[in-house]
Formats: structure tokens, C-alpha cells, sequence
């Protein structure tokens, strides 16, 4: 009977473990596949963008054109393959980013160095430039563009604007080409405003005395304004007016109206922020901020760091003042690479080196790993963490939601081994697709499992639990504005009423769930009449 009773466990336990990631798949061929790029169509079918120099040999069904192509496939809502195309010229294309037009199409930016050669039917001007074509859903060229200088210009990305203009960000040190404005340092932000067919409104630049580059672009909720985040050595200078609280490089935020004028700005930093910037705006107009740190307590940054590069979160309100940061991390690095918020929860996607230490609980299965997050949106609390790899090396990373499971996009290097399942092609980097299971997602933290109603409120306020969370959680602190605790109770049932009239609070207050361990669980705002 015992050993009937450890076989059964071993099976339960080994589905279990086969469940928890599953319809694992590889995109390669005999050369490198790298920096994947989701995009999401209307009808749950979505577009891979990949850089790769490899040719017909392995799932490529198609030759390159040159050095390095953009490599476009299209899956169905079930992961079955759909189409895949290769763009590209004679020399080197580079896959930067993918979005929706507002007419349903697909927009997809990408570094070139070709000529007029391949299915590229524009030229370059200089060394590098940017290279912006309109596709369909079959991967049709509409139109296609070219913009650049005679120096090396680095392209970022791309926003598509609900007033049907398009925005495209780049690097750059040469004011001729396309460009017409003036250079302020070793090298700029460049902003290029065009029309619907890709022609351009305006370009405008961005810069200190020094060397700035462009990272990300995203549009304001409510206001619709475009919102430029990037790095600078030499705040307050150029037409940056902001200077910044410490030495080195540091985060510019600005804002522009649609002449591209400035209309708030604002910088912050420690001294130490080198790599990307990933940014993720919520529903009430703030937005996280997801940029690397070095440092310990320096500058705006009020946290320590746990290893040699951290991910450093930070919050900002609708008038750019830090509201509140959050550092990630454990003894070794760890690095941002993406940010995504689905309304309920902020999930993030960091590139780790790092063992069991600081804030991380799972050790990397390999050199390095897709160490993935769930965070309370509110606070920047972990609710859920998981290191996905292999016993090599996983570098980035981009992945989509499909229902409650949560699809990975993975540029990794490791044979079989850790969570991967699949093999690669070859020794170089392959994409690695892999889905995680809901049952190993934190989904009880998921807000629509929590009502608390109405919000806002003047006096009432109902809080409904399902079984789960009512196991889940433990008491409740209500705190106000100023992080002091006002409030606090026991969980006891499914469904509570509170009278907050008697608080003597109004404006914003946070509830805050916690566990058996007192650990905040899950934060909901609600403003009080």
C-alpha cells in the first residue's frame, strides 16, 4: 500500500511539474536568432519579429538577403505557424520594434545598413539608418520608408499616435539627411514626426553637451501627449533645463506637445543608469519606470542595491515626481529588460546572473536566466517570482498573456536542461518559446478575484473575497497618504462592510491585505469622498 501510495505521488507530482510549462517550441536555423519582438493581432494571432543570419536550415523556410535579415512569422491563437518572411537587404537589418497603425496594419521598425537590394526598395544614407515599412497581416509590403543621416544612427522605437501621426526615436550625432535640426552634443535624442505614409511632419532633437540616448517612447493616458524617456551625462545643459542631484548619467523625462515643443521635463537618477529603460503607464495616469542601477543610496535613488547591477523601479506620478522606487536584485546581475502592465498587476522580465540572495528566491538554473515577476501595481510589492532557463545562457526576453498563462519569447543558448525541454539547432542562440502554466503564476492575487466597491466612496465600503483569497489573506491595514496606518482588522469572512466614516480621512487611502506572515499580499487605492 505504501508503495502504491509513492507511486501515485510521483505521477501526480511529475504532471504536475509537465504542466507547470508547456507547449515548449524552437525558432531557429544554422546561424543566431536574437531580440524577439512580440506584437498581438486583433484576432489573438500574433507576429514575431527576430533578427537572424542564419539561411534556409532549420524552421526558416526561406534564404536571407544579406548579412542579417528581420525575420517575421506569424502564429494563430493556438501557436500553430501560420506564415513567416523574411525582410531585409544585402547587408545587415536589424528587428527594433512592431505596432499597430491606427488603420489595422502593421508597422515594423528596423536598423539597416543595405542599400537598395532584397525587398528593401529604399536607400541609405549614411552608415546606418532607419528603415520603417507597412505591412498587412500576410506580410505584404504597403509602403516602406528610409530615414537617416550620413553618421550611424540608432533606432529605438516607434508610437503610433491616435491622431494617425507616427513617431520614431533614434540616436544620432549628424544634423543632415533627413534631419534638419541643430546637434547639441556627441550625440542626441532625435524625434521624427511623420504622417500616415510615412512622410515626415518634423524632426526635432533632444540633447546636453554630452553623449544622450533615446530609449522609449509612450503615450500619456487622458492627455494623449507623447513622453520621451532616455539617458544623459550632462543633465541641464543643451535644451534640457532640469539638472540632476548626482554625477554620471541619469534618466530625462519629458513631454511634448504636438509641435514638438517641451512641456514638462523632469531627471532623476543615481549616476548609474547605463542599459534600457523599459516604462509601463497604469490606468490613473502614473507610470513605473524600469531602469538599471549600480549604485547604493545615491542621488533619488533611496534603496541599497544587493549585487553589482540591480533593476531599479520607479514610480512617478502624472507631473513626473517620484511617488515611490523599488530595487530587484540579488549578489550578482540582474538587468531590466522588459515591463508590462495588464491592468491588474505589473509583471517584469529580468535578465539575472544571480543565486538565491537580495529579493530573489529561486536560483538562476544556469549563467544566466529570465527571472520573470509579478508585482503589485500600486506599491511595487513581489507577489510572484520564477527563474525560467537552462544550464547555459538566456539573455532577452519578450512574452504575451494568453488568458491566464503567460507566453515567453526567449533568446537562449542552453541545451535540455533546467525548465527548457526543447533543443536548439545549433550551438548559437535559438528563440525559445515556452509556456507558463496560471497554476504557477500567482493568479489569487489577480484584483478582479478582490472587490472592494464603490471607489471612489463616501462612507460604505464592501469588500468581497472568493474562498481562495479569503484563505490567502489574514487583516487588513488601511493606511493614508503618508504611509501611517489608520485602520486595521482581522478576515474572518468572504464579505465584509466597513463604515469609514468614522476614520476622519478623506482623499486617497491604500488597503492593504496581508498574509498569515504579514506580508502584503495585495494593495487596492481607494479615494474617500
Amino acid at each position: 500500500m505504501k508503495l502504491l501510495g509513492l507511486i501515485i505521488f510521483a505521477f501526480t507530482y511529475s504532471l504536475h511539474y509537465a504542466q507547470q510549462y508547456y507547449n515548449q517550441t524552437i525558432i531557429g536555423s544554422n546561424g543566431s536568432e536574437q531580440n524577439a519582438r512580440v506584437l498581438v493581432l486583433p484576432d489573438e494571432s500574433y507576429l514575431l519579429a527576430i533578427t537572424t543570419n542564419g539561411g534556409q536550415t532549420g524552421m526558416k523556410d526561406m534564404q536571407s538577403y544579406g548579412g542579417k535579415d528581420c525575420w517575421i512569422l506569424r502564429y494563430d491563437a493556438n501557436d500553430q505557424l501560420m506564415w513567416q518572411k523574411a525582410f531585409g537587404g544585402s547587408a545587415d537589418e536589424f528587428a527594433e520594434q512592431m505596432t499597430l497603425s491606427q488603420d489595422n496594419h502593421v508597422l515594423v521598425l528596423c536598423g539597416s545598413y543595405s542599400g537598395i537590394s532584397g525587398n528593401k526598395t529604399v536607400d541609405t544614407v549614411g552608415k546606418s539608418d532607419l528603415w520603417l515599412f507597412k505591412m498587412d497581416f500576410n506580410g505584404n509590403i504597403i509602403w516602406q520608408k528610409g530615414y537617416g543621416t550620413t553618421g550611424y544612427d540608432a533606432c529605438r522605437t516607434i508610437l503610433a499616435h491616435p491622431d494617425q501621426s507616427i513617431y520614431l526615436g533614434c540616436t544620432f550625432n549628424v544634423a543632415d539627411g533627413v534631419f534638419t535640426d541643430t546637434t547639441y552634443g556627441l550625440g542626441d535624442m532625435l524625434l521624427l514626426k511623420l504622417d500616415a505614409q510615412g512622410n515626415k511632419i518634423w524632426d526635432r532633437s533632444y540633447g546636453t553637451t554630452s553623449i544622450d540616448q533615446l530609449e522609449e517612447l509612450k503615450l500619456e493616458p487622458y492627455s494623449n501627449k507623447v513622453v520621451v524617456f532616455g539617458n544623459v551625462m550632462e543633465a541641464g545643459t543643451g535644451n534640457m533645463t532640469p539638472t540632476a542631484s548626482v554625477t554620471g548619467t541619469n534618466c530625462w523625462v519629458f513631454k511634448i506637445d504636438p509641435d514638438g515643443d517641451i512641456t514638462e521635463q523632469t531627471c532623476f537618477g543615481s549616476g548609474t543608469q547605463y542599459g534600457q529603460i523599459e516604462v509601463a503607464y497604469l490606468t490613473d495616469g502614473t507610470c513605473w519606470v524600469m531602469l538599471e542601477t549600480q549604485s547604493d543610496i545615491e542621488g533619488d535613488q533611496t534603496l541599497n542595491h544587493f549585487g553589482s547591477i540591480d533593476t531599479w523601479l520607479v514610480h512617478l506620478d502624472a507631473n513626473l515626481q517620484i511617488i515611490g522606487q523599488k530595487v530587484y536584485g540579488g549578489s550578482g546581475i540582474d538587468s531590466p529588460r522588459n515591463i508590462t502592465y495588464d491592468g491588474n498587476i505589473l509583471e517584469l522580465e529580468i535578465s539575472s546572473l544571480s543565486s538565491i540572495s537580495g529579493n530573489k528566491t529561486e536560483s538562476s538554473n544556469g549563467a544566466s536566466d529570465l527571472w520573470y515577476l509579478q508585482l503589485n501595481a500600486i506599491d511595487g510589492e513581489i507577489l510572484f517570482q520564477k527563474s525560467i532557463g537552462g544550464s547555459l545562457q538566456e539573455f532577452t526576453s519578450v512574452s504575451m498573456r494568453k488568458g491566464t498563462d503567460i507566453r515567453f519569447f526567449i533568446e537562449s543558448v542552453s541545451p535540455i536542461s533546467g525548465n527548457k525541454e526543447v533543443p536548439n539547432f545549433n550551438t548559437n542562440s535559438d528563440i525559445w518559446c515556452v509556456t507558463m502554466s496560471s497554476t504557477l503564476g500567482g493568479v489569487f492575487f489577480n484584483p478582479a478575484n478582490c472587490s472592494v466597491y464603490p471607489n471612489p466612496t463616501e462612507k460604505d465600503i464592501y469588500i468581497d473575497l472568493n474562498d481562495f483569497l479569503l484563505s490567502k489573506f489574514n487583516a487588513l491595514y488601511i493606511e493614508n497618504q503618508l504611509g501611517q496606518l489608520i485602520f486595521s482588522k482581522q478576515i474572518t469572512n468572504s464579505f465584509e462592510k466597513l463604515d469609514l466614516s468614522g476614520l476622519s480621512e478623506n482623499g486617497i487611502l491604500y488597503f492593504k491585505f496581508v498574509d498569515e506572515n504579514n506580508k502584503i499580499v495585495f494593495t487596492k487605492k481607494i479615494i474617500v469622498l
